[in-house]
């Protein structure tokens, strides 16, 4: 530990001479930074404070627990001089008073003061904070914390000239300086005063320590546990210098390092920027829908950076900002971090400005306006294309809105005229090769597309126009196509195709064709009229040879024609006689029913009737007899022709049997 510009073991001077020991001590030390503290007021200072110590006749401070009661006491006040009674009754706290009517205020503040030097000077020891320097953020520790004896100790030691200490200590002949801070810290003209003598001074902080306290919490207090501070100390001083120039050095030649990197980089910029001057840029493609929707006017912008770059501005912001246009109708967006992350890909940025520090970007464009960080001058590109109206930015950027429709709707008409085209272009090579080579021939679809028409325009000039007469100049186009592939009718406009002799053929065949089907509607005709009349004929042969004949009989139904001659003369005739001869059948049918139904019931009639009068039966069978609701006279074998007519002739018998006996 140096009080004076020198250097102490600590542990050398550590002593018994320190009662309680390196283990008491060794508990903390409070506030022990080296740097100069803000003191506050004191909150145990007051004017109504009991006084709890006096000086007896020997100068020494006498606590009220170690003295007699009353005036016996011999005290005197520590501040005033002034006689004090030890004040010890059962009712109220011991302490001092003053014997005199009048009190001095600042009595226990400076009771407290010289407590603590006296116990200092006594003790010959004391707990020293940390030796700390501190400089910019960074810290030394020069000398630990610790306990330290000293050889002697001078109270209000005065052969200092204008600086008087509370306490001079020496040891070995090093000095220490030791306030005692209790209503007054060392203020900034004290402080210099004892840096101009250059001696250590040490300050104890007992401003808010309580002023009734014990001697022994005091000797607690002042030689360990209060706080504890370097007001000054000449190897924190000489250690501080030392930092700020070893920091200074070292700003300098960070300074003279960073500005060889400044005119480096500005350097190799200007060199990027000669080598670009002389690089060939092959043209773009302006039929594109890049240029078409006005993008073109967009590449090219000057927005700095150039050199840090190994293609042209031209080059990369084409790139850039062709990758916008969506493949679909969703809009693609990006950041600028992936922009320059694809561009080192590519490897279009110079070796070197694939980073470049803030710092050092903001000091080179102090030179030069124009330089920018490959980075930065992305982004500044993108931001000019949000402020052109051509890119939107929300956390990231994509293609304005209004480019986006423009894009979608340039791409529906490309889609339209090329479909347009590849249509028209198929079904003109369709025509062309179907008609023989001496025909067509040099002319090809292509010429074909560019021939003028009705009206002036060429079908390529009215694709390329997307005009609206386009769908009425392809309908005699459909007709040629109809004519030629579909045996359509001929057509006389030929729209520039060499089909004059196709035409002539076509006419040919479909008069041939128109013959062709003449007859073979005839034989169609004539093997149809035979079908139906022998559908006909089958069908009434299959009921016997007398439907055969009534077939070919004349029926007033069918105006006078026979079946068979309406069956041949058509489908609707066929129905008819069908009809006819289904109706015969059916009533020939119901009157056989009938007739065997009838049959059946006189049979019956028979045999119930020669069963009730026995011989007499064919007679009453034969004869008339009032029969039926109406009375008429029928023969019964004639009447019965149902269950009712049956029974009603049973009973006639039965009632002629009756009149018989």
């Amino acid at each position: 530990m140096e009080f004076h510009g020198e250097n102490v073991n600590i542990l050398a001077l550590v002593t018994p001479l320190c009662r309680k020991g390196i283990g008491r001590f060794s508990n903390g030390i409070l506030n022990s930074r080296a740097t100069v503290t803000q003191h506050v007021p004191p909150r145990y200072s007051s004017k109504d404070a009991n006084l709890v110590y006096g000086v007896d006749s020997l100068g020494v401070m006498r606590h009220i627990s170690e003295v007699e009661r009353g005036d016996a006491c011999g005290c005197k006040c520590p501040a005033c001089d002034a006689p004090l009674t030890a004040r010890k009754g059962q009712d109220n706290v011991h302490h001092f008073g003053h014997q005199a009517s009048t009190s001095c205020s600042n009595a226990p503040e400076t009771a407290l003061h010289r407590l603590g030097k006296e116990i200092v000077a006594t003790k010959l020891c004391l707990v020293l904070p940390e030796v700390r320097a501190e400089f910019n953020g960074e810290a030394n520790v020069l000398h630990k914390a610790g306990p330290i004896s000293f050889d002697k100790a001078i109270q209000e030691a005065r052969h200092l000239q204008n600086v008087v200490p509370d306490l001079y200590v020496e040891r070995d002949g090093h000095r220490l300086l030791v306030e005692i801070y209790v209503t007054h810290a060392c203020d900034e003209l004290k402080r210099a005063e004892l840096k101009s003598r250059g001696i250590a001074t040490l300050e104890i902080d007992l401003s808010r320590f309580p002023r009734n306290a014990s001697r022994a919490q005091v000797e607690e207090a002042v030689l360990e546990k209060a706080g504890r501070y370097w007001v000054y100390h000449p190897k924190i001083d000489a250690e501080v210098e030392a930092m700020r120039t070893m920091y200074l050095a070292k700003l300098d030649a960070q300074r003279l390092r960073f500005e060889k990197e400044v005119a480096d980089c500005l350097r190799r910029y200007d060199l990027g920027l000669k080598e670009l001057a002389n690089r060939t840029v092959e043209p773009f493609n302006v039929d594109g829908e890049f240029f078409r929707i006005g993008l073109g006017a967009h590449v090219g912008c000057s927005v700095g950076g150039a050199g840090g770059f190994l293609v042209t501005e031209q080059e990369w912001q084409f790139a850039i900002l062709r990758t916008f246009l969506p493949e679909d109708v969703q809009p693609l967006s990006y950041r600028t971090k992936a922009f320059f992350e694809w561009l080192k890909k590519q490897q279009w940025i110079r070796a070197g400005f694939q980073y470049i520090r803030p710092e050092l970007e903001d000091a080179a464009r102090g030179h030069n306006d124009q330089f920018r960080s490959p980075y930065r001058t992305v982004e500044t590109y993108l931001d000019e294309l949000v402020e052109r109206g051509v890119l939107q930015k929300h956390r990231s950027y994509s293609l304005s809105t209004n480019l986006v429709d423009d894009l979608l709707d340039l791409r529906t008409l490309d889609q339209r005229k090329a479909s347009r085209r590849k249509s028209l272009s198929e079904r003109i090579e369709k025509i062309l090769a179907s008609l023989p080579e001496h025909e067509r021939g040099d002319l090809t679809v292509k010429s074909w597309m560019t021939l003028p028409q009705d009206g002036g325009k060429s079908f390529d000039a009215v694709i390329e126009d997307d005009d609206e007469i386009f769908d009425d100049m392809i309908g005699p186009l459909r007709k040629i196509e109809a004519m030629m592939f579909r045996k359509g009718p001929s057509v006389l406009q030929a729209l520039g195709l060499p089909i004059e002799h196709e035409q002539e053929r076509q006419m040919e065949a479909r008069r041939l064709e128109a013959e062709a089907k003449e007859l073979e509607k005839a034989e169609a005709l004539r093997v149809a009229a035979e079908k139906r009349g022998e559908k006909l004929q089958s069908t009434a042969s299959a009921h016997g040879d007398e439907w055969a004949s009534w077939i070919e009989t004349a029926h007033p139904s069918l105006d006078g024609k026979t079946p068979l001659a309406a069956a041949v003369e058509g489908e609707d005739g066929l129905n008819q006689a069908l009809a006819l001869l289904l109706h015969a059948l059916d009533k020939r049918a119901r009157e056989r029913s009938k007739a065997e139904e009838i049959h059946r019931w006189q049979t019956a009639l028979g045999r119930e009737v020669l069963t009730i009068l026995g011989s007499a039966a064919q007679p009453f069978l034969n004869s008339p007899y009032p029969l039926g609701a109406s009375g008429r006279k029928f023969r019964p074998r004639d009447y019965c022709m149902s269950e009712a007519t049956f029974r009603e002739c049973v009973e006639l018998a039965k009632d002629v049997l009756k009149k018989r006996r």
